[in-house]
């Protein structure tokens, strides 16, 4: 988006100041972290025209659809790969406050809101709920997910305008972002 285009997208979903100068600066800036290859994964590069410079994926099998899909959803005006490095602080399974660093895959701005989003195989994201209960939790507003692919939003559902299926979100996030 054009600066311009940018400042009227604001001002219709009416961005406080603090989350305008934030996007601005995330859109500005370089991916957080380079993608590791590992074991099971294949990672690489796609070349969008949508943003006209190449985006990092970490996974083909999920990933990479997830590009795709944004690549050519007319809803999505701009997707950012590793944006972000956000601390998190939720309830650990033992009862105690964690926090724990985490960079989410994507930060994709609609025509209706923003959000952080994380893309993960549904099997690992129900995995995730059993084992760290108080970081995963499948967002009340969701009621189906994907068998393939299925995005966790970070942001507070007040920016989203509306939920993705199968939307699984950090539950304490929402109180340290300034969205």
């Amino acid at each position: 988006m054009k600066p311009s285009a940018f400042e009227q997208w604001c001002d219709r979903l009416q961005l406080p100041t603090a989350t305008r100068d934030f996007l601005i600066r995330l859109r500005a800036s370089p991916p957080a972290r380079r993608v590791q290859g590992r074991l099971f994964n294949v990672c690489g590069t796609f070349a969008s025209r949508k943003m006209g410079v190449s985006i990092q994926f970490e996974s083909h099998t999920v990933e990479l659809w997830a590009i795709y899909a944004m690549e050519y959803d007319v809803q999505v005006l701009e997707f950012f790969d590793q944006p972000h490095q956000l601390e998190l602080h939720y309830q650990g399974s033992s009862g105690r406050p964690t926090q724990a660093l985490h960079t989410p895959d994507f930060l994709v701005l609609r025509t209706d809101g923003a959000s952080f989003e994380e893309w993960k195989p549904e099997e690992k994201l129900l995995e995730l709920m059993v084992t760290h209960p108080g970081r995963y939790q499948r967002d009340a507003l969701s009621s189906r997910g994907s068998r393939r692919r299925t995005s966790r939003t970070l942001l507070p559902r007040a920016l989203l305008g509306r939920a993705p299926s199968g939307v699984y979100s950090e539950p304490r996030l929402s109180r340290r972002l300034l969205f």
